[in-house]
């Protein structure tokens, strides 16, 4: 009889242990950063259509991997004093991201843009996690640097990819 006592006791302390590891807090890897495609000082005809062109990230631009054509009668956009930004997908991925190189064309004005050497500061969040926690938390890692043309740029807190008239 006591060793089934025993044996019970050990089984539920385990379980409890199990539980209790299993609810801990995790530490999850933040989901991938973004850069909104922002044109400044630009007429509306100049940007009434754009194409955007998607690369193998460091491959000089060789081998297009997917391409867009935003149209601005039709697309998600916002004008914001001389400032438009637009936000657009190529298959599941939203705007710029750090995993590829992109070209930038504005055909009304026959204008190019190189964009490379998106960087990322990758993050982790402290999740309550477990299996009691409710929380539905969500942490994007911020971009902190870009080029244009060869050039450069630092991102604002809005994560915007500016391209200046």
């Amino acid at each position: 009889m006591k060793k089934i006592k025993v044996y019970n006791f050990f089984v539920i302390v385990l379980l409890f242990t199990c539980l209790v590891t299993v609810s801990c807090k995790k530490y999850i890897d933040c989901g991938l950063g973004q850069l909104t495609l922002s044109f400044v000082s630009f007429s509306d005809s100049e940007i009434d259509t754009i194409i955007v062109k998607r690369f193998d990230k460091n491959n000089g631009f060789l081998n297009t991997l997917d391409s867009i054509v935003i149209d601005m009668n039709t697309s998600n956009h916002a004008n914001y004093n001389d400032t438009v930004v637009i936000n657009f997908s190529i298959r599941n991925d939203h705007n710029f991201s750090s995993k590829y190189d992109y070209i930038i064309y504005l055909p009304k004005i026959e204008r190019t843009y190189k964009v490379n050497n998106i960087i990322e500061q990758y993050d982790k969040m402290r999740n309550s996690g477990g299996l009691f926690s409710f929380d539905k938390r969500y942490c994007v890692n911020n971009i902190t640097t870009y080029s244009i043309d060869n050039v450069v740029k630092n991102t604002d807190y809005y994560q915007r990819l500016y391209i200046n008239k």
